[in-house]
C-alpha cells in the first residue's frame, strides 16, 4: 500500500507540475484489528477515486463497510432517526448517527459516522489548493445491542496514521515520514 501511495504521489505531481505535493494520512485501517475481528473481508477495487472494505458476519445484516475517498453517500437519510453517539475513532472525536429502518420485512438498525482519513495539498504558481479524503464508515445490525457492540468493532480496526509525504517539482523523492 505504500508503495501504491508513493506511486501515486510521483503520477500526480508529474500530471499536474505541481511545485510541492503533500499527502498527510490521518487514519487507516488496520488489517491486523480486521482479521481479529473474525469478520470476512471484501474489498471493492475497481474504483478509479474511492474504495469500499465490508466486513461480514454470519448473518446477511451484520455488515461494517467502510467507504475512503471523496464524495460519501449518506444511508441514514433513508430510515427513522434513532439519534447520535458521540465517540472517538483513531484519536478523532467522531458522531455516530443511528437510525432503522425495514428491509425485507425485517427491522434493520444503522449507525454511520465520517472521518477525514487523508489530506492532500498541491502547491502551482503561489496558489494552494487542499483535498480531503474521508472515511464513511456504516454498520448495519439486526438489534441494537448488536449495533453497539458493531460500533466499538469499526472503530478499533481504524488506527491513527500521521504519516506525512511530501514532493518537489524538482523530481527528488519524496521524503516519507512516521510522526
Amino acid at each position: 500500500m505504500k508503495l501504491l501511495r508513493l506511486i501515486l504521489l510521483l503520477a500526480i505531481s508529474s500530471v499536474t507540475n505541481a511545485e510541492e505535493l503533500s499527502v498527510t494520512i490521518l487514519a487507516s485501517l488496520d488489517a491486523d484489528r480486521i482479521a481479529a475481528t473474525g469478520m470476512k473481508t471484501e474489498e471493492a477495487k475497481d474504483m478509479p477515486d474511492f474504495t469500499i472494505t465490508y466486513l461480514r458476519g454470519p448473518d446477511i445484516t451484520d455488515a461494517i463497510g467502510i467507504y475512503e475517498g471523496g464524495h460519501p453517500t449518506l444511508f441514514s437519510t433513508r430510515g427513522k432517526r434513532l439519534g447520535e453517539v458521540k465517540d472517538s475513532i483513531a484519536g478523532q472525536s467522531v458522531v455516530w448517527v443511528c437510525w432503522s429502518q425495514v428491509v425485507d420485512g425485517k427491522m434493520e438498525y444503522g449507525a454511520e459516522t465520517l472521518l477525514p482519513s487523508r489530506r492532500t495539498v498541491v502547491r502551482f504558481e503561489g496558489k494552494q489548493e487542499e483535498f480531503v479524503t474521508q472515511f464513511h464508515v456504516f454498520i448495519s445490525r439486526g438489534d441494537l445491542k448488536a449495533l453497539a457492540e458493531a460500533r466499538k468493532i469499526a472503530a478499533s480496526i481504524i488506527r491513527s496514521g500521521q504519516i506525512q509525504s511530501t514532493t518537489d517539482h524538482s523530481g527528488a523523492s519524496p521524503l516519507v515520514s512516521d510522526r
